[in-house]
């Protein structure tokens, strides 16, 4: 047994680095406040970090194929791991512009993450399939935590610490996948068609993320770069997809877009619920990187719960003509428990009494809920991400050939997911926090009464707590809690459409069980 277990951990070598990428797709989002705090970036260009990041790994998982053609898998990933290396060390030093240094940093650690991701499930037998599966569903979500753990290494929130800890972790995978030389390795796929897409797709993608997270600062359509950057990706999009066309197998489509869908569905969820407390946790409540991980850590031990569900679950269901014929019910149920989720989350914002003046005479800081008051909905919306992903992945192509084909896609949109999540977390941000401040700020005219008697009530409350100028501390108080409850209302607006968004969802696919039921019948 000993020489066994011995064995199974010798195999799974190139699993290290595998974890290692993983952690940072989501991770490194823990270092992006006080990163953007020392730099003076706005939170539009704090965030383009992140969907720079996810887009060029998705991208380059798209030319892996061509690339593994003329490379073996170990060194693919070799050289994978020494770009997601140097990624953190451009984070960290100056060379350029500032923002340049850590857009360049990010994509060069996006291109190695990507490398890495697509070609280690080569290096690993098939009984690492189901590791690999849903380590990429659980491990974006985990990285913060473990990132924030590094940043606190001197008990302060020190950004420079998480990216070197990402090296570094980049670097234990290279050592350890460099003691794997001689390890048999599976074929790689051969390519389908040519890249001559692939330039029209990498322009259409930069400009979508610029359009995205620059779009509302500039004026959408009003600001010429905004014009330009739209009509220039337009125009990249319809030649990158003019010459894919003839390479698309609708054959592959037809069998597994809902799958396709779902991923890139919970690719959005997973990571923008994972940004999303990182925010609150700045903006709500002033916490560092350490307090902000457990505002998130219900969503990952939700995920986890769900795949060991899963994990029991899954070989149990029926399989007919070679498709497990349970995966979208049981992705259905999923997606209900993330609406679930949602709801009880977007409760606990609106039912907290943030309108209560009172609450914050003796607070340095507006009292908001907290990582206890938000862990059940967001216990909730992990374990649904977790089962309706789990459920979608044990999904498979009635030929092995086509399910070789669209499997590592599944991954591809699940990250161009979480590239488009930060850009849709920032525009919530901005237009979000004006419409509700615009609403808060005429609070004197929508209810003029009411707020007098809530400033009447304060004053009272600071004289008689032997505050100095009652009447300027309260009227100061009053001012801050404008922008507190513009804040508190734009989370629960968050809430309140991923909660539509996922019936919508629950809707749809519903529609398509019964269909495909009666279909059957």
């Amino acid at each position: 047994m000993p020489s066994r277990a011995a064995s199974v951990l010798l195999e799974g070598r190139p699993l290290v680095g595998f974890v290692a990428v993983l952690l940072t797709t989501g991770g490194h989002t823990m270092n992006l406040r006080e990163l953007g705090v020392s730099r003076g970036w706005v939170a539009a260009e704090v965030y383009v970090l992140q969907s720079c990041y996810l887009f060029c790994l998705a991208l380059t998982m798209l030319a892996c194929p061509t690339l593994g053609r003329g490379w073996s898998a170990r060194r693919v990933m070799l050289w994978g791991l020494v770009l997601a290396m140097l990624g953190p060390v451009l984070n960290v030093v100056e060379i350029w512009e500032p923002l340049l240094d850590s857009l360049a940093g990010r994509a060069l650690a996006g291109v190695g993450a990507g490398m890495v991701i697509y070609f280690a499930p080569n290096l690993l037998g098939p009984q690492w399939e189901g590791p690999l599966a849903w380590s990429v569903i659980l491990c974006p979500v985990v990285g913060p935590g473990v990132i924030s753990a590094a940043t606190m290494t001197y008990e302060s929130s020190d950004w420079q610490h998480g990216f070197i800890f990402e090296g570094a972790i980049a670097a234990i995978g290279l050592l350890v996948l460099w003691s794997t030389a001689g390890t048999p390795e599976s074929r790689s796929r051969s390519p389908r068609g040519s890249l001559a897409y692939f330039p029209g797709l990498v322009v259409a993608s930069a400009s979508l993320v610029y359009v995205l997270h620059w779009g509302q600062l500039h004026g959408w359509m009003e600001g010429p770069d905004i014009t330009a950057a739209t009509a220039l990706g337009a125009a990249a999009a319809v030649v990158s997809l003019y010459l894919a066309w003839p390479q698309l197998d609708w054959r592959i489509l037809g069998e597994n877009w809902v799958r396709l869908a779902l991923f890139f569905f919970g690719g959005v969820c997973q990571f923008f619920h994972a940004y999303i407390m990182n925010v609150y946790g700045g903006t709500m409540v002033n916490l560092s990187s350490w307090q902000r991980a457990w505002l998130i850590w219900p969503l990952p031990i939700g995920i986890a719960t769900s795949l060991f569900a899963a994990a029991l679950l899954i070989p149990h269901l029926r399989r007919r003509r070679g498709r497990v014929v349970l995966g979208l019910p049981v992705a259905i149920v999923g997606l209900l428990l993330l609406s679930a989720g949602l709801d009880a989350c977007y409760r606990c914002m609106m039912e907290w009494p943030y309108w209560s003046i009172r609450d914050v005479v003796d607070l340095n800081w507006f009292s908001a809920p907290g990582q206890w008051e938000l862990a059940p909905g967001r216990f909730l919306m992990g374990t649904g991400i977790g089962l309706f992903m789990a459920a979608m992945d044990a999904q498979f192509s009635p030929d092995p050939e086509r399910e070789e084909v669209v499997r590592p896609f599944l991954n591809v949109v699940q990250f161009i997911g979480g590239g488009i999540a930060a850009a849709v977390l920032i525009n919530f941000m901005i237009i979000g926090h004006k419409v509700h401040y615009s609403y808060s700020a005429d609070r004197d005219t929508i209810q003029a009464e009411e707020l007098s008697q809530r400033g009447d009530l304060l004053t009272d409350v600071l004289r008689q707590a032997g505050q100095d100028a009652p009447e300027q501390s309260s009227q100061l108080l009053m001012y801050r809690f404008v922008n507190y409850e513009a804040d508190n209302l734009m989370f629960a607006t968050i809430f309140a459409a991923f909660l539509l968004a996922a019936l919508v969802v629950v809707g749809f696919f519903s529609g398509l069980w019964i269909w495909r039921g009666l279909h059957r019948t």
